[in-house]
């Protein structure tokens, strides 16, 4: 497995749907860390006007992964949620 590290810059909550409002919250010094396997993952160094960075690729599958580990915690923190809720009501 390889960790990609990407820069969290926008979240849209999905709990919005019901309610008549919506919102955005942008972080710049939030980072997100999420395993990729590494025949998924392409990281090369990229040279322009003289500098130096490493650029990350993802296969499809790669980035069907990343997707599907995103979609996985929410759906985990949505269960978490009804459980406590369910809790709550006893």
């Amino acid at each position: 497995m390889t960790k990609i590290r990407g820069q969290l810059k926008s979240i849209w909550p999905d709990r919005t749907q019901y309610k008549p409002y919506a919102y955005n919250l942008e972080m710049e010094n939030v980072w997100v860390e999420i395993d990729i396997p590494k025949e998924d993952v392409t990281v090369t160094d990229h040279i322009e006007g003289g500098e130096s960075t490493l650029q990350t690729t993802l296969t499809l599958n790669g980035f069907t992964c990343l997707l599907g580990n995103i979609a996985d915690a929410i759906d985990m923190l949505h269960l978490m949620s009804l459980k406590q809720k369910n809790q709550s009501y006893k």
